[in-house]
């Protein structure tokens, strides 16, 4: 606890005491010290002198848990802006977040800016994954272990017309009772 009276205080440590000693009544306090009974009461309650800590105890947030580490991934592996972190989470995610909600629970997270990231976490996409790749028109299916190069072979596709996928199991949650996964698509054209 500090020392330090709140800068807009109304009581010093010494009336703080004073007040928790007398054994006045609270209106003869309140007009002796020039303060509202509502002061003298409260520091009647407390068994210490010196102001507490005026942040609020609970932010309120509109992403659940779950939610959080989705963005909280999506900003790691993608480095999105914020803007874009937010119009994404709007989109698929919560609708109800805000950005300030938002930037505070990346601030949570540590990574408000993305200096404070570093490239090694954004997506991998040359490491070889099992996808499996059914085309019922022409009736075939790819189910092994292939490259995202292999992937554009096999279709016949450019770079710029391919998507990357990265699957990530979410950690369990109090309240679910399965394993979920999280499936993180980005297109590099486009971002």
């Amino acid at each position: 606890m500090s020392t330090q009276p709140h800068a807009n205080a109304t009581t010093t440590p010494e009336m703080r005491e004073f007040i928790r000693e007398s054994d006045l009544p609270t209106a003869v306090l309140a007009r002796l010290l020039k303060v509202s009974e509502t002061t003298v009461r409260k520091w009647r309650k407390r068994d210490f002198t010196d102001d507490v800590s005026h942040k609020p105890h609970n932010l309120n947030t509109t992403l659940s848990p779950a939610q959080e580490y989705v963005v909280v991934e999506l900003r790691k592996r993608l480095l999105l802006s914020l803007d874009e972190l937010l119009v994404i989470t709007q989109q698929f995610i919560n609708s109800n977040v805000s950005r300030a909600g938002l930037q505070r629970c990346l601030k949570r997270h540590g990574i408000s800016r993305l200096s404070q990231l570093d490239g090694e976490q954004a997506l991998d996409i040359d490491n070889a994954v099992s996808v499996r790749i059914e085309d019922k028109a022409q009736h075939y299916a790819v189910d092994t272990q292939i490259s995202p190069e292999s992937i554009r072979n096999v279709l016949g596709l450019s770079a710029d017309q391919t998507i990357n996928v990265d699957v990530r199991s979410l950690p369990s949650f109090a309240n679910e009772a399965k394993q979920r996964r999280l499936l993180v698509a980005n297109d590099p054209e486009s971002r």
